[in-house]
């Protein structure tokens, strides 16, 4: 279940975004789905509170890398 709710949110949410070039649609929607099931997986086993923490350092790393 974790991993058809992370390929049904990265194909929703995080695939087809215009401007950008297949290449780079691929890794992001890749590395969406790898910390989505993480993210599942969290919830899954340790609670709510822990798998919120994850996507906010998922965040916080993502605007690092950005800013770099």
């Amino acid at each position: 279940s974790i991993l058809l709710s992370s390929l049904l949110f990265t194909i929703i949410f995080h695939s087809n975004v215009p401007g950008r070039s297949p290449f780079v649609s691929l890794v992001v929607s890749s590395l969406n789905f790898l910390l989505c099931c993480v993210t599942g997986y969290l919830y899954l086993h340790y609670g709510f509170e822990n798998a919120v923490l994850c996507h906010a350092i998922a965040h916080t790393v993502a605007l690092a890398v950005k800013f770099q």
